[in-house]
């Protein structure tokens, strides 16, 4: 018996994002393996289910075996896009040396596990991947699609959104629906940008932006959709790319980062930084031949395989010295 202590985010905040979807998801699955006992009392394993580099996230000291869970390293990958300035340098120097010490980092793609290793220089032996999987609501049901294209996710400059809005100009008869909390906060400085060039493009009408909504709503969207759009220049995983798959929706995102790795050959890969190639794609995807293709991609991922996986690290660290 292998005694794990969890440690959520201690920004409740995150719990709207990919990081307490991995927390709910992964902490259910672990409980139903055998041998394994989540507790808070004496464990041998603690394992930090989220790592932010810009603050203190990591205790000092260590009263066990540790292992961090690092999503993935956007700020430093596209750092003109993310300054950090004097505080978030100093902030991340720290955690650095905190993460470089955890007996193991978890993260979610093989494309994240090389950037990790590069940009905080530890050995890749280190770095174990455990892909994400979308959750078990999001399958094909039986609703009429409809002619809208959708983005589920944040704002954040790496999602790449400004392409995805003008490569709605050169598509008269898609209407598209960005999903996520932060298209109404307009306190954001990115959502007032999205607001501003789609009220100057004229596409105020094409255009909903209903926020933050629930698992049943969204799954309803993924299955009424024509097509899923990534239109990301960067990302650790992809979640939406996979629950699109699982719910049967044609998926079109960029051939960067971890996307290949987690789409396969079920998307339709386009330049995400021209507009006119994703507005092609979108159409092409639209002839719907990659529907069954996505399904089978998606099946290869379960929360199941990614408990069995971090529980089998857990054992490694204490029956072992060394991973």
């Amino acid at each position: 018996m292998v005694r794990v202590q969890l440690i959520n985010p201690p920004n409740l905040g995150n719990s709207f994002r990919g990081v307490g979807f991995y927390g709910q998801n992964l902490t259910a699955a672990l409980e139903k393996i055998p041998d394994l006992d989540l507790t808070d009392q004496n464990p041998q394993v603690i394992h930090y289910l989220y790592f932010d580099p810009f603050f203190l996230t990591l205790p000092p000291f260590h009263r066990a075996r540790t292992v961090v869970t690092i999503f993935d390293l956007t700020p430093f990958i596209l750092p003109t896009l993310f300054p950090r300035g004097l505080r978030g340098e100093i902030k991340w120097q720290i955690q650095k040396r905190l993460v470089s010490q955890a007996d193991a980092i978890i993260t979610i793609s093989q494309s994240a596990k090389a950037d990790i290793a590069r940009i905080i220089g530890v050995p890749k032996e280190k770095i174990l991947v455990t892909y994400l999987a979308a959750g078990k609501s999001c399958r094909p049901k039986k609703v009429k699609q409809e002619n809208f294209i959708l983005y589920i996710g944040d704002v954040n400059p790496n999602k790449n959104l400004s392409s995805l809005i003008r490569a709605m100009v050169q598509l008269p008869d898609e209407k598209l629906v960005l999903v996520g909390k932060a298209f109404t906060d307009m306190n954001l400085p990115e959502t007032r940008a999205i607001r501003a060039e789609i009220k100057n493009l004229g596409l105020e009408k094409k255009v909903s932006l209903p926020g933050f909504i629930s698992e049943e709503e969204k799954v309803s969207l993924l299955n009424r959709a024509a097509v899923y759009v990534q239109p990301s220049i960067y990302e650790g995983f992809g979640l939406p790319v996979l629950e699109a798959m699982a719910c049967g929706t044609p998926v079109v995102c960029g051939r960067n980062s971890s996307l290949p790795e987690i789409a396969g050959e079920a998307a339709v890969f386009a330049d995400v930084s021209d507009s006119s190639d994703l507005a092609r794609k979108i159409l092409e995807a639209k002839k719907g031949k990659l529907i069954q293709k996505g399904l089978a991609q998606a099946a290869k991922f379960s929360w199941e395989k990614t408990a069995r996986e971090t529980a089998r690290i857990y054992e490694d660290l204490c029956h072992h010295s060394r991973l």
